[in-house]
Protein backbone atom coordinates (compact mmCIF):
# COMPACT_ATOMS: atom_id res chain seq x y z
CA UNK A 1 0.00 0.00 0.00
CA UNK A 2 1.36 3.70 -0.25
CA UNK A 3 0.57 5.90 2.48
CA UNK A 4 1.25 9.63 2.15
CA UNK A 5 2.14 11.69 4.67
CA UNK A 6 0.79 15.82 4.81
CA UNK A 7 3.40 17.97 6.18
CA UNK A 8 2.46 21.13 4.53
CA UNK A 9 1.14 22.62 7.23
CA UNK A 10 4.72 23.14 9.00
CA UNK A 11 6.25 26.04 9.55
CA UNK A 12 10.17 27.15 10.12
CA UNK A 13 10.57 26.59 14.02
CA UNK A 14 7.68 25.31 14.81
CA UNK A 15 8.42 23.21 17.15
CA UNK A 16 5.82 20.74 19.10
CA UNK A 17 4.35 20.05 15.84
CA UNK A 18 7.77 19.09 13.89
CA UNK A 19 8.80 16.97 16.91
CA UNK A 20 5.12 15.52 16.65
CA UNK A 21 5.30 15.00 12.69
CA UNK A 22 9.31 13.63 13.10
CA UNK A 23 8.87 11.50 15.83
CA UNK A 24 5.45 9.09 14.01
CA UNK A 25 6.59 9.17 10.89
CA UNK A 26 10.47 7.82 12.07
CA UNK A 27 8.34 5.24 14.02
CA UNK A 28 6.20 4.02 11.55
CA UNK A 29 8.77 4.03 9.08
CA UNK A 30 10.84 1.59 11.21
CA UNK A 31 8.13 -0.41 12.22
CA UNK A 32 6.34 -1.12 9.03
CA UNK A 33 8.16 -2.51 6.06
CA UNK A 34 5.40 -3.76 4.02
CA UNK A 35 4.03 -0.48 3.07
CA UNK A 36 5.79 2.46 1.43
CA UNK A 37 5.17 5.94 2.61
CA UNK A 38 5.76 9.18 0.98
CA UNK A 39 6.02 12.63 2.90
CA UNK A 40 5.00 15.81 1.69
CA UNK A 41 7.13 18.57 2.76
CA UNK A 42 7.39 22.57 1.84
CA UNK A 43 11.39 23.49 1.02
CA UNK A 44 11.65 25.68 4.09
CA UNK A 45 10.82 22.52 5.97
CA UNK A 46 12.84 19.85 4.35
CA UNK A 47 16.01 20.61 6.74
CA UNK A 48 14.05 18.77 9.47
CA UNK A 49 14.02 15.67 7.81
CA UNK A 50 17.33 15.37 6.05
CA UNK A 51 17.95 12.09 8.07
CA UNK A 52 15.06 10.26 6.96
CA UNK A 53 16.58 9.51 3.58
CA UNK A 54 18.65 6.36 5.61
CA UNK A 55 14.67 4.64 5.32
CA UNK A 56 14.55 2.51 2.31
CA UNK A 57 10.56 2.47 2.60
CA UNK A 58 9.80 6.33 2.13
CA UNK A 59 10.22 8.84 -0.51
CA UNK A 60 10.18 13.25 0.40
CA UNK A 61 8.35 14.90 -2.13
CA UNK A 62 9.42 18.84 -1.48
CA UNK A 63 7.30 21.15 -3.25
CA UNK A 64 9.11 24.48 -3.71
CA UNK A 65 6.69 26.57 -1.57
CA UNK A 66 7.10 28.65 1.66
CA UNK A 67 4.60 27.11 3.91
CA UNK A 68 5.03 30.06 6.42
CA UNK A 69 3.23 31.61 3.50
CA UNK A 70 -0.66 29.94 4.43
CA UNK A 71 -2.06 31.12 1.30
CA UNK A 72 0.62 29.79 -0.95
CA UNK A 73 0.67 26.52 1.43
CA UNK A 74 -3.26 26.08 1.01
CA UNK A 75 -3.06 26.38 -2.82
CA UNK A 76 -0.46 23.95 -2.84
CA UNK A 77 -2.23 21.50 -0.57
CA UNK A 78 -5.61 21.69 -2.76
CA UNK A 79 -3.70 21.45 -6.26
CA UNK A 80 -0.08 19.84 -6.32
CA UNK A 81 -1.21 17.26 -3.41
CA UNK A 82 -3.73 16.07 -5.17
CA UNK A 83 -1.86 15.83 -8.16
CA UNK A 84 0.84 13.79 -6.23
CA UNK A 85 -1.88 11.34 -4.84
CA UNK A 86 -2.56 10.76 -8.20
CA UNK A 87 1.17 10.04 -9.74
CA UNK A 88 2.09 8.13 -6.66
CA UNK A 89 -1.34 5.79 -6.03
CA UNK A 90 -1.37 7.57 -2.58
CA UNK A 91 -4.18 5.09 -1.33
CA UNK A 92 -4.04 7.10 2.15
CA UNK A 93 -3.19 10.35 3.14
CA UNK A 94 -2.20 11.40 7.25
CA UNK A 95 -2.85 15.11 7.36
CA UNK A 96 -0.36 15.85 10.62
CA UNK A 97 -1.82 19.80 10.85
CA UNK A 98 -5.24 19.79 11.83
CA UNK A 99 -7.30 20.20 8.50
CA UNK A 100 -7.97 18.23 5.30
CA UNK A 101 -7.84 20.39 2.12
CA UNK A 102 -11.51 21.52 0.68
CA UNK A 103 -9.81 19.73 -2.49
CA UNK A 104 -9.05 16.44 -1.70
CA UNK A 105 -9.87 12.68 -3.38
CA UNK A 106 -7.93 10.89 -1.25
CA UNK A 107 -9.21 8.69 1.98
CA UNK A 108 -7.72 10.36 5.08
CA UNK A 109 -6.56 10.56 8.60
CA UNK A 110 -5.94 13.78 10.57
CA UNK A 111 -4.20 14.40 13.36
CA UNK A 112 -5.93 17.21 15.54
CA UNK A 113 -3.85 18.73 18.19
CA UNK A 114 -5.69 20.54 20.13
CA UNK A 115 -8.60 23.11 19.48
CA UNK A 116 -6.45 26.75 20.63
CA UNK A 117 -8.76 28.35 18.36
CA UNK A 118 -11.73 28.14 20.70
CA UNK A 119 -9.68 29.40 23.72
CA UNK A 120 -8.29 32.28 21.94
CA UNK A 121 -11.77 33.39 21.54
CA UNK A 122 -12.70 33.18 24.32
CA UNK A 123 -9.99 34.13 26.72
CA UNK A 124 -8.56 36.86 24.02
CA UNK A 125 -11.53 38.77 22.68
CA UNK A 126 -9.53 41.53 21.82
CA UNK A 127 -6.89 40.06 19.43
CA UNK A 128 -8.61 40.56 16.03
CA UNK A 129 -6.18 37.90 14.52
CA UNK A 130 -7.58 35.66 16.98
CA UNK A 131 -11.27 36.24 16.42
CA UNK A 132 -10.66 35.53 12.76
CA UNK A 133 -8.44 32.41 13.43
CA UNK A 134 -12.16 31.17 15.42
CA UNK A 135 -13.90 31.70 12.44
CA UNK A 136 -11.87 30.12 10.08
CA UNK A 137 -10.99 27.04 11.94
CA UNK A 138 -14.48 26.36 13.59
CA UNK A 139 -15.71 26.10 9.66
CA UNK A 140 -12.73 24.47 8.37
CA UNK A 141 -12.01 21.69 11.35
CA UNK A 142 -15.60 20.75 11.58
CA UNK A 143 -15.65 20.27 7.53
CA UNK A 144 -12.28 18.46 8.32
CA UNK A 145 -13.44 16.13 10.82
CA UNK A 146 -16.57 15.20 8.82
CA UNK A 147 -14.75 14.47 5.94
CA UNK A 148 -11.64 12.59 7.81
CA UNK A 149 -12.16 8.38 7.74
CA UNK A 150 -10.44 8.77 10.98
CA UNK A 151 -9.30 11.45 13.51
CA UNK A 152 -6.30 10.88 15.95
CA UNK A 153 -6.21 13.00 19.06
CA UNK A 154 -3.58 13.13 20.98
CA UNK A 155 -5.64 13.27 24.27
CA UNK A 156 -8.48 12.39 26.31
CA UNK A 157 -8.79 16.58 26.88
CA UNK A 158 -9.00 17.30 22.76
CA UNK A 159 -11.19 14.71 22.20
CA UNK A 160 -13.71 15.88 24.73
CA UNK A 161 -12.62 19.34 23.33
CA UNK A 162 -13.98 17.75 20.09
CA UNK A 163 -16.75 16.09 21.05
CA UNK A 164 -17.63 19.39 23.11
CA UNK A 165 -17.82 21.66 20.20
CA UNK A 166 -19.15 19.16 17.20
CA UNK A 167 -21.62 17.46 19.02
CA UNK A 168 -22.47 15.43 15.38
CA UNK A 169 -19.34 13.35 15.25
CA UNK A 170 -19.60 9.94 16.45
CA UNK A 171 -17.15 9.19 19.04
CA UNK A 172 -15.52 5.97 17.83
CA UNK A 173 -14.54 8.33 15.32
CA UNK A 174 -11.91 9.43 17.36
CA UNK A 175 -8.91 7.39 18.36
CA UNK A 176 -6.55 8.49 21.19
CA UNK A 177 -3.04 8.05 20.37
CA UNK A 178 -0.59 9.98 22.65
CA UNK A 179 2.05 12.17 21.50
CA UNK A 180 5.16 10.53 21.14
CA UNK A 181 8.36 11.03 23.27
CA UNK A 182 11.23 12.26 20.98
CA UNK A 183 13.97 10.32 20.24
CA UNK A 184 15.85 12.98 19.94
CA UNK A 185 16.04 14.19 23.03
CA UNK A 186 18.50 12.76 25.14
CA UNK A 187 21.49 13.69 22.28
CA UNK A 188 23.18 16.70 22.58
CA UNK A 189 26.85 17.36 21.34
CA UNK A 190 26.67 20.69 23.77
CA UNK A 191 27.69 20.21 27.44
CA UNK A 192 27.78 22.73 30.29
CA UNK A 193 30.29 25.32 29.67
CA UNK A 194 28.48 25.89 25.93
CA UNK A 195 25.94 27.90 28.66
CA UNK A 196 27.97 30.22 29.08
CA UNK A 197 28.31 31.12 25.30
CA UNK A 198 24.15 32.34 25.90
CA UNK A 199 25.09 34.05 28.77
CA UNK A 200 23.64 31.40 31.53
CA UNK A 201 24.62 30.20 34.47
CA UNK A 202 23.43 28.02 36.99
CA UNK A 203 21.00 27.34 39.00
CA UNK A 204 18.37 28.10 36.45
CA UNK A 205 14.51 28.02 35.66
CA UNK A 206 13.34 26.95 32.27
CA UNK A 207 10.53 27.37 29.83
CA UNK A 208 10.25 25.99 26.27
CA UNK A 209 7.00 27.61 24.59
CA UNK A 210 6.44 29.56 21.27
CA UNK A 211 5.79 33.45 22.48
CA UNK A 212 1.94 33.47 22.22
CA UNK A 213 -1.14 34.51 24.39
CA UNK A 214 -2.20 31.55 25.82
CA UNK A 215 1.44 30.16 26.83
CA UNK A 216 1.10 32.82 29.41
CA UNK A 217 4.82 34.18 29.01
CA UNK A 218 3.81 37.56 30.95
CA UNK A 219 2.63 35.93 33.87
CA UNK A 220 5.74 33.54 34.14
CA UNK A 221 7.74 36.83 34.28
CA UNK A 222 5.39 38.43 36.66
CA UNK A 223 6.38 34.99 38.92
CA UNK A 224 10.04 35.39 38.69
CA UNK A 225 9.32 38.77 39.76
CA UNK A 226 7.81 37.90 42.54
CA UNK A 227 10.38 34.18 43.43
CA UNK A 228 13.37 37.10 42.89
CA UNK A 229 11.61 40.01 45.35
CA UNK A 230 9.85 37.61 48.29
CA UNK A 231 12.07 34.85 48.33
CA UNK A 232 15.29 36.29 46.80
CA UNK A 233 15.94 32.69 44.38
CA UNK A 234 19.55 33.25 43.09
CA UNK A 235 18.34 31.52 39.80
CA UNK A 236 17.76 33.15 36.34
CA UNK A 237 15.17 32.62 34.10
CA UNK A 238 15.62 30.82 30.47
CA UNK A 239 13.17 31.49 27.98
CA UNK A 240 13.26 29.76 24.17
CA UNK A 241 10.96 29.75 21.43
CA UNK A 242 10.29 31.80 18.90
CA UNK A 243 7.73 34.59 18.85
CA UNK A 244 4.45 34.59 17.14
CA UNK A 245 2.30 36.76 18.82
CA UNK A 246 2.29 39.14 21.72
CA UNK A 247 5.69 40.36 20.84
CA UNK A 248 5.14 43.94 22.68
CA UNK A 249 3.73 42.94 25.91
CA UNK A 250 6.02 40.16 26.28
CA UNK A 251 9.53 42.29 25.65
CA UNK A 252 7.74 44.96 27.49
CA UNK A 253 7.32 43.14 30.33
CA UNK A 254 10.86 41.28 30.22
CA UNK A 255 11.86 45.26 30.23
CA UNK A 256 10.07 46.47 32.74
CA UNK A 257 11.45 43.93 35.20
CA UNK A 258 13.56 45.17 38.04
CA UNK A 259 15.50 41.56 37.45
CA UNK A 260 15.74 41.89 33.45
CA UNK A 261 19.55 41.16 33.91
CA UNK A 262 18.35 37.53 35.02
CA UNK A 263 15.89 37.29 32.34
CA UNK A 264 17.58 35.07 29.17
CA UNK A 265 15.15 34.85 26.27
CA UNK A 266 17.16 32.96 23.46
CA UNK A 267 14.20 32.50 21.04
CA UNK A 268 14.22 29.50 18.79
CA UNK A 269 17.41 27.34 19.87
CA UNK A 270 18.74 24.07 17.99
CA UNK A 271 18.32 20.82 19.64
CA UNK A 272 21.73 20.46 20.79
CA UNK A 273 21.21 23.43 23.05
CA UNK A 274 17.92 22.85 24.18
CA UNK A 275 18.71 19.68 25.36
CA UNK A 276 21.83 21.39 27.31
CA UNK A 277 19.20 23.54 28.67
CA UNK A 278 16.75 20.74 29.73
CA UNK A 279 19.80 18.71 31.01
CA UNK A 280 20.98 21.18 33.24
CA UNK A 281 17.76 23.18 34.33
CA UNK A 282 17.27 23.55 38.03
CA UNK A 283 13.40 23.20 37.21
CA UNK A 284 10.94 22.84 34.09
CA UNK A 285 8.36 25.40 34.18
CA UNK A 286 5.25 25.44 31.89
CA UNK A 287 2.54 28.14 32.52
CA UNK A 288 0.90 27.86 29.33
CA UNK A 289 -3.47 28.25 29.94
CA UNK A 290 -4.43 25.92 27.10
CA UNK A 291 -2.52 22.70 25.84
CA UNK A 292 -3.77 19.94 23.34
CA UNK A 293 -0.64 17.90 24.97
CA UNK A 294 1.86 19.44 26.81
CA UNK A 295 5.03 18.09 24.99
CA UNK A 296 7.17 19.78 27.29
CA UNK A 297 6.28 18.31 29.96
CA UNK A 298 7.12 14.95 28.70
CA UNK A 299 10.80 16.00 27.92
CA UNK A 300 11.53 17.80 30.96
CA UNK A 301 11.10 14.55 32.89
CA UNK A 302 13.30 13.11 30.60
CA UNK A 303 15.88 14.75 32.26
CA UNK A 304 14.71 13.66 35.40
CA UNK A 305 14.04 17.50 36.87
CA UNK A 306 11.64 18.90 38.85
CA UNK A 307 8.70 20.18 36.62
CA UNK A 308 5.94 22.93 37.84
CA UNK A 309 2.88 23.14 35.76
CA UNK A 310 0.05 25.28 34.99
CA UNK A 311 -3.08 22.87 36.28
CA UNK A 312 -5.52 22.97 33.29
CA UNK A 313 -6.49 21.90 30.16
CA UNK A 314 -4.91 18.31 29.57
CA UNK A 315 -1.08 19.32 31.75
CA UNK A 316 -2.88 17.38 34.61
CA UNK A 317 -3.65 14.46 32.53
CA UNK A 318 -0.24 14.54 30.81
CA UNK A 319 2.17 15.19 33.85
CA UNK A 320 0.23 12.86 36.10
CA UNK A 321 1.89 13.02 39.73
CA UNK A 322 5.56 13.92 38.15
CA UNK A 323 4.95 17.84 38.32
CA UNK A 324 4.05 20.35 41.10
CA UNK A 325 0.75 22.16 39.53
CA UNK A 326 -0.03 25.64 40.03
CA UNK A 327 -3.08 28.17 39.42
CA UNK A 328 -1.73 29.98 36.35
CA UNK A 329 -3.72 33.19 37.09
CA UNK A 330 -2.35 33.46 40.61
CA UNK A 331 1.09 34.93 40.91
CA UNK A 332 1.37 34.04 44.41
CA UNK A 333 0.19 30.74 43.98
CA UNK A 334 2.68 30.00 41.15
CA UNK A 335 5.61 31.38 43.05
CA UNK A 336 5.00 29.76 46.21
CA UNK A 337 4.56 26.13 44.15
CA UNK A 338 7.69 27.09 42.28
CA UNK A 339 9.68 27.90 45.32
CA UNK A 340 8.86 24.52 47.78
CA UNK A 341 9.87 22.90 44.35
CA UNK A 342 13.13 24.16 44.56
CA UNK A 343 13.99 24.40 48.01
CA UNK A 344 12.38 21.63 49.39
CA UNK A 345 14.22 18.61 48.77
CA UNK A 346 12.17 16.33 49.83
CA UNK A 347 8.96 17.54 47.46
CA UNK A 348 11.99 17.69 44.43
CA UNK A 349 12.76 14.29 45.03
CA UNK A 350 9.45 12.56 45.43
CA UNK A 351 8.16 14.41 42.44
CA UNK A 352 11.21 13.11 40.40
CA UNK A 353 11.15 9.55 41.55
CA UNK A 354 7.01 9.67 40.33
CA UNK A 355 8.12 10.45 36.75
CA UNK A 356 9.63 7.07 35.43
CA UNK A 357 6.00 6.23 36.12
CA UNK A 358 4.31 9.00 33.72
CA UNK A 359 6.65 8.39 31.22
CA UNK A 360 5.54 4.46 31.01
CA UNK A 361 2.02 6.18 29.47
CA UNK A 362 3.86 7.14 26.83
CA UNK A 363 5.40 3.82 25.49
CA UNK A 364 6.31 4.52 21.88
CA UNK A 365 6.21 1.13 20.38
CA UNK A 366 3.00 1.00 21.59
CA UNK A 367 1.67 4.42 20.10
CA UNK A 368 3.06 3.45 16.64
CA UNK A 369 1.47 0.37 16.71
CA UNK A 370 -1.79 2.49 17.06
CA UNK A 371 -1.25 4.54 14.20
CA UNK A 372 -0.39 1.83 11.53
CA UNK A 373 -3.58 -0.45 13.19
CA UNK A 374 -5.41 2.77 12.26
CA UNK A 375 -3.98 3.04 8.23
CA UNK A 376 -4.45 -0.63 8.22
CA UNK A 377 -8.02 -0.29 9.58
CA UNK A 378 -8.99 2.40 6.41
CA UNK A 379 -7.59 0.46 3.67
CA UNK A 380 -8.93 -3.22 4.63
CA UNK A 381 -12.49 -1.47 4.35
Amino acid sequence: MNIGFNALGLKSNTGGVETYVYNVVSGVLEKDSKNKYFLFIGKNTECYFTDFKKYPNIKIIVYPVNTNNSANRIIVENTLLNLGCLRHRIQLMHHFCNYIPRIFFTKSVVTVHDLGGFFYHEYYPEYTQMQNYYKYMKRELGYTIKKAQKVISISEFTKSEILKYYKNIPENKITIVPALIDIRSTKSDLNETDLSKVDITKPYLLSVSVIRPHKNMDFLISVFNKLKSSYNIPHQLVITGSIQLQSDTFTEAINNSPFKNDIKYLGFVSNELLHTLYKNAACYIFPSLYEGFGVPLIEAMLYSIPVASSNQASLPEVGGEGCVYFNPLNVDDAANKIKELITNKNIMETIIKKQPEVLKKFDRECSIGKFIDVYQGILNK
